[in-house]
């Protein structure tokens, strides 16, 4: 009886190679489940093209901006619908922005770091230069991509990771001193109007000198 059993499981074990199965790892179970997305290896060309072309279309002057958040009967909602995007009414809204100003100062004491920087009409924001870069407002402002082209949020989560490296990869080298003259295009992420000008940071797409 025992011969029998042992020559059917060794009969079952044939059947499944025959049949195409094989025996995965962990790691390999993992990706099964979660496949990576192609756009992960497009992260150049969609920063370069899409989204940088996007903002130079949309992106509306900072002054402008901080000008229409300071109106006592602003509506977030609707400055959101006209100068901004968001791909649900439930998340941040991420506002397209263009700024030339002087820096007033650099902060690198923080992995967070910023520049802060005076408008041509006195107001002071804060324009991000990492090497942390700790949100989502050029992925999220992106509009050709959506986490409905995404199989996992924590896919798009990475998607969100590498623009935001890439970002960082695009100032590689690039020093900054208090009175240098920059033009930054980039956006920033808001769940109301911005209580002061310095609650606004700005992450860039870029950012020259």
């Amino acid at each position: 009886m025992k011969k029998v059993v042992m020559l059917l499981t060794t009969w079952g074990v044939v059947s499944l190679l025959l049949c195409g199965f094989r025996i995965v790892t962990k790691e390999e179970f993992k990706q099964l489940q979660t496949p990576e997305s192609p756009l992960l290896s497009q992260i150049a060309e969609i920063f370069d093209r899409d989204l940088t072309g996007q903002l130079r279309d949309s992106a509306t002057d900072i002054d402008d901006l901080i000008e229409l958040f300071s109106d006592p009967n602003a509506d977030f909602g609707q400055l959101c619908t006209q100068y901004g995007y968001r791909q649900s009414p439930d998340i941040q809204c991420n506002f397209p922005v263009k700024l030339k100003g002087q820096i007033k100062s650099v902060n690198t004491q923080s992995r967070r770091g910023t520049l802060s920087v005076t408008t041509p009409k006195g107001a002071e924001v804060k324009v991000k230069i990492g090497p942390v870069v700790g949100d989502t407002a050029l992925r999220d402002v992106l509009k050709s991509v959506s986490y409905l082209d995404f199989n996992d949020q924590t896919v798009y989560g990475e998607f969100g990771e590498k623009i935001n490296a890439y970002c960082l990869k695009k100032l590689e080298g690039k020093a900054f001193e208090p009175g240098e003259s920059i033009e930054v295009l980039g956006a920033f992420s808001s769940w109301d109007v911005p209580g002061s000008p310095s609650m606004i940071q700005i992450a860039p797409a870029e950012l020259n000198k």
